[in-house]
């Protein structure tokens, strides 16, 4: 074989999916985009992350909505070269569209709901020919949607305007309002998305909630927060979040995943106090150890298949060099062994 063809071949390869991993391993990390891809294409930063135990790594499709309406990507091709670094370092690779954008004013609430909505698809259908061409295993068309959809611009009945009590108290009409408004979306986007991409789709979400209908997706993913918790209320936060999700996958005929692990202790938008952010990073790998070992503890056809955390060199997050590193080292290693 010629080296023009060995290379074509090889290129070939890495934009071709592999067979989904029995256990998702991931990381998510999209605001250290650069320095993981530069931390992956190191030979000692590649060691490390495979030594973490990942085989899966994030990619965030991130967009803006203009003031004509019209969705515009953050990097286009950045994101087809992350595709390509991961799935050349031998990961599977999740790509997930993402907006920074709320709806626009300027027009009725519903008509600000339906604009929202509409380039919201467009978009996402958009990455679904990246992850397509460009050979992703997973693709997710929206990031957390239902939080999106609370906004001072859209209807009313969709804005919770009282906090909960607790992190465990039942959501609100509203809540439940954009829940179903979220799950009626992606199952609308469904056959357009197939029409263009035929590998594993996930429905990644925000909260545990046990209203989600995505039937079509092979994967509904939520996401963890800590909640400014001790470790016995946020243990059975975990174990509530973890019966509601299940709930929702199963009435949705998919698996489950915690498709974010998000435990920051003083990301730079938060302003957190001294004495909080001190508190958050102590805790930091109690937290991931309540939630692996609740994972772990969960037995048959309807327990989770994979868990993603967020910011191994994000700042304010940063699990590399911490003691969280070595706990999802030692949780990862006992899920390679889980089937």
């Amino acid at each position: 074989m010629t080296s023009v063809r060995r290379v074509t071949f090889g290129l070939l390869l890495c934009c071709l999916p592999v067979a989904a991993q029995a256990q998702i391993r991931g990381i998510w990390e999209p605001g250290a985009y650069r320095e993981l891809g530069r931390l992956a294409d190191s030979s000692a930063g590649l060691k490390r992350l495979r030594a973490l135990g990942l085989n899966t790594i994030s990619v965030v499709a991130s967009f803006r909505i203009d003031d004509r309406g019209r969705h515009v990507f953050y990097g286009k091709r950045e994101i087809v070269e992350d595709i390509q670094r991961y799935k050349k370092h031998g990961f599977s690779v999740f790509l997930c569209t993402s907006t920074r954008s709320e709806a626009r004013a300027g027009q009725t609430r519903e008509a600000a709901l339906k604009s929202y909505l509409d380039v919201c698809g467009v978009a996402a259908l958009e990455v679904a020919r990246m992850a397509a061409d460009h050979g992703a295993d997973y693709f997710s068309p929206a990031n957390e949607l239902e939080g999106a959809l609370q906004s001072d611009v859209l209807p009313a009945r969709l804005t919770s305007t009282v906090a909960p009590e607790s992190p465990m108290s039942k959501p609100d009409a509203a809540t439940d309002r954009r829940v179903e408004l979220a799950s009626r979306w992606h199952r609308e986007l469904l056959p357009k998305i197939r029409k263009i991409y035929k590998g594993k789709l996930m429905a990644k979400v925000g909260q545990a909630h046990p209203g989600y209908r995505v039937k079509g997706y092979d994967y509904l993913g939520f996401t963890i927060d800590h909640q400014y918790l001790k470790q016995a209320p946020f243990r059975a936060l975990v174990r509530q979040n973890y019966l509601h999700i299940a709930q929702a996958a199963k009435q949705s005929g998919c698996r489950w995943l915690v498709g974010e692990a998000y435990f920051h202790h003083g990301e730079p938008d938060l302003q957190l106090e001294a004495e909080q952010s001190k508190f958050l990073k102590q805790m930091q790998p109690y937290y991931f150890h309540i939630s692996l070992e609740e994972y772990l503890a969960l037995k048959g056809k309807h327990r989770p298949v994979g868990y993603i955390f967020i910011g191994y060199l994000m700042r304010g997050i940063e699990v590399q060099g911490s003691p969280s590193e070595t706990v999802l080292r030692k949780y990862f290693k006992r899920m390679k062994k889980r089937r």
